[in-house]
């Protein structure tokens, strides 16, 4: 996941994993690795806006702009940092989760 400043944060996070067994692990992991949303993500009606972890190690940046533009309307919204950073720099994701969400709100919705 990455290093966690917060000593708090970290605990906690080793308090999550500590939680499930590996098999589940596993199976979450494979579950998340086969899905695609290919087939129906372009029906998306409402506004929707992608927040796009540009250092990602994870995700590639490629699939994650790809969703993006997959969505008609869809607004982007970059952050500089990995996939984790909502657990390991919150201060660093909640901006861009904040302007995504308002910019939903203010959108009009696709036709």
């Amino acid at each position: 996941m990455g290093p966690v400043d917060d000593p708090a944060t970290a605990s906690w996070a080793r308090a999550q994993l500590r939680r499930t067994t590996l098999a589940t692990a596993l199976s979450a992991i494979q579950a998340v690795c086969e899905f695609s949303s290919h087939s129906w993500i372009g029906q998306v009606g409402v506004p929707a806006a992608v927040v796009v972890t540009v250092r990602d190690r994870i995700v590639p940046v490629s699939r994650q702009l790809k969703l993006a533009r997959a969505i008609p309307g869809a607004s982007v919204h970059k952050v500089d940092a990995d996939h984790a950073v909502c657990v390991t720099a919150p201060q660093v994701f909640v901006p861009a989760l904040l302007q995504a969400c308002w910019s939903v709100t203010s959108a009009p919705v696709p036709s």
